[in-house]
């Protein structure tokens, strides 16, 4: 069977571009699963406590209006318990609940580089009180599963919460934190393996 150099290089060419879309890259807003590393330097990524799931959007992205499409719920940013709480009621005043009204609060930020450079994540937990956020204890314990053990540099509480970056797994070992912004965590930068947060 004769096949001519026309045919053999339309047959390359049509094979080429069936492989190149079988190992295409999902586009940077699709959700990375529990377990899955991300490239965040050119994203923000948000983290759910709740399922250890992680979402990450190029920068730039209205981040707290996807994530709220994604948990179903009003999302909270604020610096402060002061904040906070001023932004819980004035939602629930909007609500019709009669229960507390559920809310996705930011917890922190966490970043590759000091001075909150290079890619970020947020961590974020669902709340269900205008007062200190619930003022409940929350813990990330194991940062790996999101791709970030040994890896932040500096990092930012907010809603008001005292936060802290472990060495180890489960809150274990050296911690560095505070009420206050982190833009380098010392010792800890590029060490640290979970999180905590207390009213």
């Amino acid at each position: 069977m004769k096949v001519s150099k026309q045919t053999l290089k339309l047959s390359v060419s049509v094979v080429a571009a069936a492989l190149i879309g079988m190992f295409s890259i999902a586009p940077a807003s699709a959700s990375t699963q529990k377990g899955e590393s991300t490239d965040a330097s050119n994203q923000v990524c948000v983290a759910q406590i709740e399922t250890g799931s992680q979402t990450c959007y190029p920068q730039g992205t209205d981040w707290a209006s996807a994530t709220e499409k994604l948990t179903g719920t009003p999302v909270i940013v604020a610096a402060t318990a002061a904040e906070y709480k001023a932004s819980y009621d004035a939602l629930a005043s909007r609500s019709r609940t009669v229960s507390p009204m559920a809310v996705t609060i930011i917890l922190g930020y966490i970043y590759d580089d000091i001075n909150y450079g290079g890619g970020s994540t947020y961590i974020t937990g669902q709340a269900g009180s205008g007062s200190s956020c619930g003022g409940q204890n929350w813990y990330y314990n194991n940062l790996g599963t999101i791709g970030w053990n040994d890896r932040a540099s500096a990092m930012q509480p907010r809603s008001g919460y005292n936060m802290n970056i472990w060495e180890n797994a489960n809150q274990g070992g050296a911690h560095v934190g505070g009420y206050s912004n982190n833009p380098w965590l010392g010792v800890l930068s590029d060490k640290g393996t979970s999180l905590s947060w207390t009213p």
